[in-house]
């Protein structure tokens, strides 16, 4: 069979067809849509996964967290606890609160508001422009905000100059020298005036007894005035007794 008759048969096949069937007509109009269907039952829940990784336990120091963000978000409680080797405390532009029961200074700033300190300084507040000032005060400055002396004042052999008096009330008043001279009077000659009792060696003596010296190296004594009892011969040396208007003993010797 040759090729020629192979398509002669096809399109005469064709023909056919088409007779019997007829030409394809043209599209039809899309048809409605239908509904939705019904939601689906709820699906069961899956089971619990494995518990995740808890990441880094490890407490870092302060120096790691303050690399990473040194501003607070509140106060900082220290719990009694101090802050040591600090190199300063500032509020740039803001006022700084040092707040407490008491506020101990355990060692004098070497600089106040920009001022060099010296030992023997005092620190001193101005009222008058509200800024602190290093001064170095008198005794006077500093007696004036208190008095009463805490432990004994020693005065380094100096002297105590221009004073109007010495006083312990209902208390005895002790001047001791240990082992020096005790010096009481005026160097101008002026009056040395002694007020109330006067005692000597622990005795304030009996009433007309005056103090005789005992010499240079013994104390004085109290004694009563007047000519005691002779215990021996009165030697006149050739001198007269004059204006006598009598002498009385039981024997009287004159040669």
């Amino acid at each position: 069979m040759s090729s020629s008759f192979h398509v002669t048969e096809i399109q005469r096949m064709r023909a056919i067809f088409n007779d019997l069937v007829g030409p394809a007509g043209p599209p039809g109009p899309i048809g409605r849509r239908g509904q939705m269907g019904e939601v689906g039952p709820k699906g069961q829940m899956g089971e619990v996964g494995p518990k995740g990784d808890p990441g880094d336990s490890v407490i870092h120091p302060l120096s790691d967290v303050m690399s990473r963000g040194n501003q607070a978000s509140t106060t900082l409680d220290m719990s009694q606890n101090s802050i040591e080797l600090c190199s300063g405390l500032s509020n740039d532009g803001g006022t700084l609160t040092i707040d407490a029961s008491s506020v101990v200074f355990t060692k004098l700033p070497t600089t106040m508001d920009n001022t060099p300190t010296d030992a023997n300084q005092l620190v001193t507040k101005s009222y008058v422009d509200a800024k602190t000032y290093v001064d170095t005060k008198t005794l006077g400055d500093v007696m004036s905000r208190g008095n009463h002396a805490s432990t004994t004042l020693d005065m380094s052999q100096n002297s105590i100059e221009l004073c109007s008096g010495l006083y312990n009330e209902s208390r005895s008043l002790i001047i001791d020298a240990s082992g020096g001279d005790v010096i009481i009077g005026s160097s101008n000659n002026s009056t040395t005036k002694i007020k109330g009792m006067l005692s000597f060696g622990n005795s304030h003596g009996s009433a007309g007894q005056v103090l005789l010296s005992g010499g240079a190296n013994a104390s004085p004594f109290w004694i009563t005035p007047g000519i005691p009892t002779a215990t021996d011969t009165l030697n006149m040396n050739q001198y007269s007794i004059a204006s006598c208007s009598g002498l009385y003993l039981s024997l009287i010797h004159i040669s």
